[in-house]
């Protein structure tokens, strides 16, 4: 269509091809922006913030009301809703737990907004502890003879599996810097709970450690203290820090190792006969029985927290004192703790009862 005007030339309108919008973009959630606050202001490891941050956005979603206008009673109405979506007790508890972290922060930091925390009345979930999943000598002998097999990263996760031998969770371990190795404990400065601490390291660990770093200045023309301990050998990430991600491929490398180490062997003693074991020169998987090397095979699922059960279970074991072992895990709860003691219990009851009867008790 053309418009006319004196003195002014024609102008042409053309109609738009693009399809009208059928809707707007809505406007950022505010309370959002509250949640940014809070993620700032608490130390939280990063698979904590992780899982808070997708639980509390879940809530958003759930609810229009703004953060000081909640009670225990729309608390209570997300759990059932949370209930009604079929999910798990522990998925449930991990929602609760994340607006309870958040309203703690936010009643602290915002009191006139908010007279009481509405998360206080809710009860959590009853869910029974899962059976410590300890590893055996004959696995954890076979994670460290697997260590032989990993190539140019051997001398990295010799010393990362005797760290986490020493019950570590995975996420302290990759935030350890230089510094935090003083040549006889490791300083955890971030962890769970805030479950801090200090935890000393055996001989064989101190040596590897030592070992490990001489190495590392070796091939460093800079290493100073607040380097971090453990670096990644990624395509993408070499020479940074390590991360979770990495730590676990390390640990799940080995466990995968041992499996097919095992079932080599557990093929070569059937070709030979039974009975048969080669010698340690031609064979060191050879050293292990039949039964053992399928003890081993079950290493492929392996997981790097099975070694901080190792580790607390080990020292009750050993006779070590509850309440010094807490200490040495960083326990902060006994109920927790206690599905270690069940195999010491058992191991201790044995003794007993061989003892009872006059007899030793059979290895």
């Amino acid at each position: 269509m053309l418009f006319e005007s004196d003195g002014l030339p024609s102008i042409r309108l053309v109609a738009s091809t693009a399809p009208a919008s059928t809707h707007l973009r809505e406007p950022a959630d505010l309370r959002w922006l509250r949640v940014e606050e809070y993620f700032q202001a608490r130390s939280l490891a990063a698979n904590t913030q992780k899982a808070y941050r997708r639980e509390l956005k879940r809530f958003l979603v759930w609810t229009d009301r703004a953060w000081a206008d909640f009670t225990p009673r729309q608390i209570a109405q997300f759990k059932a809703y949370l209930q009604g979506q079929k999910l798990s007790k522990n998925s449930i508890n991990r929602a609760l737990t994340a607006l309870m972290s958040f309203f703690d922060w936010f009643r602290a930091a915002y009191p006139e907004q908010i007279a009481h925390d509405p998360t206080t009345a809710v009860e959590m979930e009853r869910v029974p502890l899962p059976p410590a999943r300890d590893l055996s000598d004959i696995e954890v002998a076979a994670l460290y003879l697997a260590l032989e097999k990993r190539g140019e990263t051997e001398m990295r996760d010799r010393s990362l599996l005797a760290v986490l031998s020493h019950g570590l969770r995975a996420e302290e371990v990759v935030n350890l810097n230089v510094e935090d190795f003083d040549g006889v404990r490791l300083t955890i400065r971030q962890a769970k709970d805030d479950s801090t601490g200090t935890v000393p390291l055996d001989r064989q660990a101190r040596e590897q450690l030592n070992l490990y770093l001489i190495h590392c200045r070796a091939t460093k023309e800079d290493l100073p203290s607040d380097s971090p301990l453990f670096l990644s050998y990624g395509r993408n990430r070499g020479g940074q820090r390590l991360g979770y991600q990495g730590l676990y491929y390390a640990v799940k490398s080995l466990g995968k190792i041992a499996a097919a180490q095992a079932q080599s062997a557990l093929e070569r003693q059937q070709r030979i006969g039974p009975g048969a074991i080669e010698t340690a020169s031609q064979d060191r998987w050879g050293q292990f029985s039949e039964s053992e090397l399928k003890q081993i095979l079950t290493l492929v699922n392996v997981h790097p927290h099975q070694l901080r059960h190792t580790f607390a279970t080990g020292l009750l074991l050993r006779g070590v004192e509850s309440l010094h072992a807490r200490t040495l895990t960083r326990h902060k709860s006994e109920a927790s703790f206690k599905r270690y003691a069940k195999r010491s219990l058992s191991a201790a009851a044995e003794r007993a009862f061989y003892q009872s009867i006059g007899e030793e008790a059979p290895e």
